[in-house]
């Protein structure tokens, strides 16, 4: 796991996701990925699995983004769009 705090750059949680899956695909390994970003009251969530080849080892794991500045993001989504959800307590 990864934690990383959002900065003011970041302007929206669609800004978050697209910047998100930009690190994803300079990590991904090219034989198979896979991932799936979350967006969640708390904190954005990106969880991926990659393999190298097909008889090597993978690497799974998150990039968990939170902050005070991701705080003030969520409530613009949720002020714009609806509430988000609550991280689920398998994700602590």
């Amino acid at each position: 796991m990864v934690e990383v705090e959002a900065g003011k750059g970041i302007d929206s949680l669609q800004t978050l996701n697209a910047e998100l899956g930009k690190v994803w695909q300079f990590m991904a390994y090219g034989y198979f990925q896979s991932s799936e970003t979350i967006c969640f009251r708390e904190e954005a969530v990106l969880a991926f699995c990659t393999v190298a080849s097909n008889d090597s080892h993978y690497i799974a794991g998150s990039i968990q983004v939170r902050g005070a500045w991701y705080g003030e993001l969520a409530d613009t989504f949720e002020r714009d769009f609806g509430n988000l959800r609550e991280r689920p307590s398998t994700l602590r």
